[in-house]
């Protein structure tokens, strides 16, 4: 109080002028990168074993070719259709209908 000369809180520009930290005094505060870097890296191990996307689009793939093969569209547009069917593109199979 006699250095201030109030009672008044300090701001947090004047808190942080007046404490100086050394880098060092943070050593052993929580894990290290290589710690969080291995967490990271299990964590995403996990989702990705979780959400396995190959398996999923093969068998989406696989579904998709084999309703497309039970259908038979009239003969003018039968190439046409394979053609969008290989190409896998909705909006040409749109363009059909």
């Amino acid at each position: 109080m006699m250095m201030f000369g109030s009672m008044r809180e300090l701001t947090d520009e004047e808190l942080a002028r007046a404490v100086r930290l050394d880098p060092s005094q943070f050593a052993g505060f929580g894990p290290s990168i290589e710690a969080l870097i291995a967490m990271l890296l299990e964590r995403k191990r996990k989702i990705l074993e979780k959400y396995e996307t190959d398996r999923v689009q093969k068998a989406a793939r696989e579904s998709y070719h084999a309703e497309a093969a039970r259908i038979k569209p009239p003969p003018p547009l039968t190439k046409a259709f394979q053609r969008a069917v290989a190409d896998e593109q909705i909006r040409d199979l749109e363009r059909l209908w």
